[in-house]
Order: C-alpha cells, then sequence, then structure tokens
C-alpha cells in the first residue's frame, strides 16, 4: 500500500489547506499538463545587511558547505547541499534578478519589513534533536510544531536579515 505521504510526492494527491496548523489530503488528481516542466527547486537568494552573520547561520547552524562562486561585481556566498548551491546570499549591490531600465540608478533593495512576499523556506531535514541542540548554542529564538497526521516535526527560525528559514523532521528521519 502506498502511503499518502508517497502519493503526495508522485502528485497524485495534493494538499489543501484546512483549519490553521492543518491540511486534509484531497482525492482530486493534480492535471499533469504542462507547458514548461520545473525540474527542481535550484536556489533562492537573500540580500544579507551583514555578509559574515549570515555565512555563520547558513554554515555552522544550519550545516551548508560555503562553496565556490562566480566572481560577480557585489559580495555574497553560495551554500551547497549535496553538490547543489541551494541558498545564494548577497549585498544589495546585486540589483535582482530583473535589473532596473536605469542601470545607473542605486536601489535599495532591501525590504523594510518582513520577509517581501516570500513568507518562508523550507528543508527535509534529519536529526530534530542535533539542530534544537544548534538553535540553542547559538541563542536563537525558534518555533517547534508536531504536525502528527504527517508525522512531521517542524523548526521554524530566523536568519540574520528575518527571512524564516522551516526545517521538516518526518518520523523515519528525527
Amino acid at each position: 500500500m502506498i502511503s499518502n505521504r508517497t502519493k503526495i510526492a508522485m502528485g497524485l494527491f495534493h494538499i489543501r489547506p484546512g483549519t490553521k496548523n492543518s491540511a486534509k489530503l484531497s482525492q482530486d488528481p493534480i492535471v499533469r499538463e504542462s507547458l514548461m516542466p520545473i525540474e527542481n527547486l535550484d536556489h533562492y537568494f537573500i540580500y544579507s545587511s551583514d555578509l559574515e552573520k549570515s555565512r555563520k547561520f547558513y554554515s555552522q547552524i544550519l550545516g551548508l558547505t560555503d562553496g565556490p562562486r562566480p566572481n560577480f561585481d557585489f559580495e555574497g556566498h553560495w551554500f551547497y547541499l549535496n553538490d547543489t548551491p541551494v541558498v545564494h546570499i548577497g549585498t544589495t549591490r546585486f540589483p535582482g534578478g530583473i535589473p532596473a531600465v536605469n542601470a545607473d540608478a542605486i536601489v535599495d533593495n532591501l525590504p523594510k519589513q518582513g520577509t517581501g512576499r516570500i513568507d518562508h523556506v523550507a528543508f527535509k531535514a534529519t536529526n530534530v534533536a542535533e539542530f534544537i541542540e544548534r538553535l540553542e548554542k547559538g541563542s536563537l529564538p525558534y518555533h517547534k510544531q508536531l504536525i502528527p497526521e504527517f508525522n512531521l516535526t517542524q523548526l521554524f527560525v530566523k536568519d540574520p536579515d528575518g527571512a524564516t528559514i522551516e526545517l521538516n523532521f518526518f518520523a523515519a528521519s528525527t
């Protein structure tokens, strides 16, 4: 028998938001029609107000590898997970994915509050106890949430620039 989690991963079912902190499985199959197939999530970019604090958070707290990065005209770091640079951080000298029409314009790309239009980025992880120890050792506040219907423990923590990072620990990986 295939588990609901496997069915979700295979695209046979999808999660529909229910009440707060819960989700319901929909029995409606997902339409598989796509004009431009997406293969996987490649990376996300964070504007950093303090590169060293961000470097320590992503490498020492999350355990990602600070690895090679092209020689761009702004400072930054690329953090790797399984040989893939999944997190990019940089200064506001990065004009963004779509540069301003006027290349001479100085743009303040940092959001004034919150995390902009992105609420959080999630990673599947293992060893929840080790992560809690790292967070507490780093004096980082976090929120722990249990989702029993999915055998899931979640940790939520803010990076040094206020982006929320979600860590998902499924029962077999805790």
